[in-house]
C-alpha cells in the first residue's frame, strides 16, 4: 500500500538526501539480509530519547512559579512504556558528508555510509504491513517550561545539544507487546526488529571512511557484485592532502 504520512510527524520531501552511517558489519547485514534493523528506544545510549523533558516534568501551568519537581524521566510509566514498545532507524539529512559523523561512528577503519532520498524510502516501506513512518527529528531544548502536544513527540524530538546530527528516522510503533489491559512486560519485547528492504532500488551511493585505506574501495565493489548490486561507491577524500598547481603569469 501506498506511504501513509502521519498527521503528527514532520516528514521532509520526496527528493531529501539521506546518509545512514555504519559500522561494516552492519553494512553486510543490510546487503545480505536485504532489512533495515530498527533498535528499540530504550537501547540507545541517550538516556532521554522518549521521555518527558524536564520542562514539561516541572512546568505547571497553574503555578508556574512552583519550584521544580525533581524525577527519574526513564521511570515515568508513560515514558517506559514508549521507550519499551517503540523502534527506531536513524538517518542523518543533507546534501553532503558529514565529519562530525564519521567521527561519531569510529575514527578508525570499517565505518561507511549508504545515501538515499525520502522518496526512495517510502516505495520500500510500502512493502510492510506494519505502519512505519518517517519524522524529521526536532531539537529542543530540555529546560524550557513546555506541555506535552501528542503522544509521538516522545519519539520525534531530541535534546538541542543534539542538533548537529540532523537526524530523521524511522520508526515503528510495536503494540504487539501491550496486553489488552494495558500491561506490558519487557521481557517479552524484541530489543529490535527488521524491516525488508531492496539496496538496488533504495540505495544511490556508498561512501567510504575518509580515514579508511583505499584498498577498502575494491573490496566494497567485490562484495556488490556477489550479491548482483550495481550501486555506485566513492572513498571520501575529505582527509586527503590537495596539491594546487598555479597557471604560469601570463606576463611572464
Amino acid at each position: 500500500m501506498p506511504y501513509e504520512q502521519h498527521p503528527h510527524v514532520i516528514t521532509p520531501p520526496d527528493g531529501t538526501a539521506l546518509w545512514r552511517y555504519m559500522e561494516l558489519a552492519r553494512f553486510l547485514q543490510l546487503i545480505d539480509g536485504r532489512y533495515l534493523w530498527f533498535a528499540r528506544v530504550d537501547t540507545f545510549s541517550d538516556p532521554l530519547e522518549g521521555t518527558l523533558t524536564d520542562g514539561e516534568f516541572n512546568y505547571n501551568p497553574e503555578a508556574p512559579d512552583e519550584p521544580p519537581r525533581f524525577r527519574e524521566a526513564t521511570a515515568d510509566p508513560f515514558a517506559q512504556m514508549m521507550r519499551h514498545t517503540t523502534y527506531v532507524n536513524c538517518w542523518r539529512m543533507g546534501e553532503n558528508e558529514s565529519m562530525a559523523m564519521w567521527d561519531l561512528y569510529g575514527n578508525g577503519t570499517g565505518v561507511v555510509a549508504v545515501t538515499t532520498t525520502v522518496g526512495r524510502l517510502k516505495k520500500q516501506l510500502e512493502n510492510d504491513e506494519r505502519s512505519v513512518y518517517i519524522a524529521k527529528v526536532q531539537y529542543v531544548d530540555w529546560q524550557a517550561p513546555s506541555v506535552l502536544r501528542g503522544t509521538l513527540d516522545l519519539i520525534t524530538r531530541k535534546d538541542i545539544s543534539y542538533q548537529h546530527e540532523g537526524e530523521v528516522r524511522l520508526f515503528v510503533w510495536n503494540t504487539a507487546g501491550i496486553r489488552a489491559e494495558g500491561i506490558y512486560r519487557p521481557d517479552e519485547i524484541p530489543p529490535g526488529l527488521t524491516v525488508s528492504i531492496d539496496p538496488q532500488a533504495a540505495l544511490t551511493q556508498i561512501w567510504i571512511n575518509p580515514r579508511e585505506n583505499p584498498s577498502m574501495k575494491p573490496l566494497i565493489e567485490g562484495l556488490l557484485t556477489r550479491y548482483g548490486l550495481e550501486i555506485p561507491v566513492k572513498l571520501s577524500n575529505k582527509l586527503s592532502t590537495r596539491r594546487q598547481v598555479y597557471p604560469r603569469s601570463v606576463t611572464q
